[in-house]
């Protein structure tokens, strides 16, 4: 393919522009419709979220360089966040991207018990206290009150660490005390007894081998505080487990590295400093580059027919979407006073015939790296957030009626909603990219000698369907050709071809041109 200058991605994908107007929504709209219908018979895998893309977008299709580094290019077009600035319009906010974004939506998620597993958790510990009270208190009624100077020795000799797990009364009389003195461990931590391990025992005084007089009745107050504990350990455990999830999420997102699948972005032939969060795509770079470079790559093709009604009025039919009028068919403009249409020439004649060919259109899929709770790695979650949102709205409409699970315990940063109902958290979910389209207009009705005089080609111009619907830009037509070829005295065919095959100082500046793109709600799964 062509170097060119790689567009931000900021495009008009859905559907139309209000700021177009009626009469060019509706051509828009009927064309991306029939482009997709096209591209589906063809490639019925795509998602069906699809649209057509409306303005000129390239992509740099080149993602990885022969080290594996990421294209910069490539990543800062598929990492901003999508949102729909106005109806039936789908965009790139540059200003939000998706992996920043994200980690601004976990800042505000906990995992959080809902109001009766919440109510059954506070009951649980507020008897755990009082167990643990109790075991206290007939340990010390039958031995002795607990120093400090004897809970630092079962410190030392547990190995606890003191910032982290500073041992106290109940501590003392479980792990130390029962866990380690009465089994006949002391002075080898490594075997003493858990409190887990004694909670299971199907005969724990058995395994007391040096438990002392009156050590019963402390076996038997722990014995009432393990079945307590047991309980409560379901939700500790789930509130732990859960929490260090949302830790691992946010590590990874904040602080990429080798470990937690972080990679390395190429920028323009320099391998940039530090690493950024990782996506997937599909399919290689090497089908890619294959598909985007074979001239006898398959094509979608889209037909339309058209006929001049009235001067600068035109009425086109586009396979199943029906007619409608348009006020340009093929308009070419440059810089300065050059802006015509080629329908519009003399010699044009009143009936045409446009094909346009998409060759080697291919979808091009693009995945955040998924959370791996065995590796720790990846660094997005969508269930996660997913879960956050349905139980913040339930909230939202009925305090406390969540469920147990992942929530907002604040407002979320960016609005969840589907993008098409105002949302800001769009994904660029996958692209359908083509070698660059060309373009064949056969003149049904017309006169050759008179459109040949009159028909031009010395600018580089910008060539659009209707006057809306990119199909060449003037940054390329230095490498593309216009073919006029006749076919009987009244008919007669001009076509554009694709840009010729160029060789850019760096692969990773090769693009493609975007046929269409879907945009996912992550948040809402659509």
């Amino acid at each position: 393919m062509k170097t060119q200058t790689a567009a931000v991605p900021s495009i008009q994908a859905v559907s139309l522009l209000k700021s177009l107007g009626a009469d060019k929504g509706t051509v828009a709209e009927g064309y991306m419709q029939a482009l997709i219908a096209q591209l589906r018979s063809s490639m019925p895998q795509l998602p069906d979220n699809l649209s057509a893309v409306q303005n000129a977008w390239y992509f740099n299709y080149n993602y990885l360089d022969i080290n594996g580094n990421f294209n910069a290019a490539t990543y800062n077009f598929i990492n901003p966040c999508f949102e729909a600035p106005s109806p039936g319009t789908v965009q790139a906010n540059t200003n939000n991207p998706f992996n920043s974004a994200w980690l601004q939506l976990l800042a505000g998620i906990r995992y959080v018990l809902s109001s009766a597993d919440q109510s059954a958790y506070n009951k649980a510990q507020l008897v755990a206290a009082q167990q643990q009270l109790a075991v206290v208190s007939v340990y010390q009624s039958q031995f002795n009150t607990i120093t400090q100077d004897q809970m630092a020795a079962a410190q030392t000799a547990l190995g606890w660490p003191a910032a982290s797990q500073p041992v106290n009364k109940i501590n003392y009389v479980i792990d130390y005390m029962m866990g380690l003195v009465w089994t006949g461990g002391t002075g080898q931590a490594a075997l003493a007894l858990t409190s887990t391990q004694m909670a299971n025992a199907d005969d724990l005084p058995s395994l007391l081998i040096k438990m002392p007089a009156g050590g019963d009745s402390v076996i038997s107050a722990a014995t009432d505080y393990f079945s307590v504990m047991g309980s409560n350990l379901q939700y500790t455990s789930e509130l732990t487990y859960n929490n260090s999830i949302l830790t691992s999420l946010t590590r990874n997102t904040k602080a990429p590295s080798a470990s937690n699948g972080g990679m390395a972005l190429n920028n323009a032939g320099t391998v940039e400093p530090g690493l950024v969060p990782g996506y997937a795509v599909v399919p290689s770079v090497q089908a890619l580059q294959n598909a985007l470079s074979d001239p006898q790559a398959s094509a979608p093709t889209l037909t339309l027919s058209a006929s001049l009604v009235s001067q600068g009025q035109y009425q086109v039919s586009i396979g199943a979407q029906g007619g409608f009028s348009v006020g340009s068919l093929i308009q070419v403009s440059a810089s300065g006073s050059m802006n015509y249409d080629l329908a519009s020439l003399s010699g044009a004649g009143s009936s045409y015939t446009v094909s346009i060919k998409y060759p080697g259109a291919t979808l091009v899929k693009f995945t955040p790296n998924a959370w791996n709770g065995s590796a720790l790695t990846g660094w997005f979650y969508q269930q996660v957030l997913q879960q956050a949102y349905r139980n913040w709205n339930l909230n939202k409409r009925t305090p406390g009626s969540a469920p147990t699970g992942f929530s907002f315990i604040t407002e979320p940063a960016f609005d969840l909603d589907p993008i098409e109902n105002g949302g800001n958290f769009g994904q660029l979910q996958s692209l359908v990219v083509s070698q660059f389209p060309t373009m064949q207009i056969t003149f049904n009705s017309g006169n050759f000698s008179q459109f040949q005089q009159s028909f031009s080609q010395k600018v580089a111009a910008d060539v659009s369907l209707f006057g809306i619907i990119p199909i060449a830009s003037a940054s390329e037509s230095s490498a593309q050709s216009w073919i006029l070829q006749q076919q009987s005295a009244t008919s007669f065919t001009l076509t554009l071809s694709a840009p010729t095959m160029t060789y850019p100082v760096s692969v990773l500046d090769a693009t493609s041109f975007v046929v269409a793109a879907s945009v996912d709600s992550p948040a809402s799964g659509r």
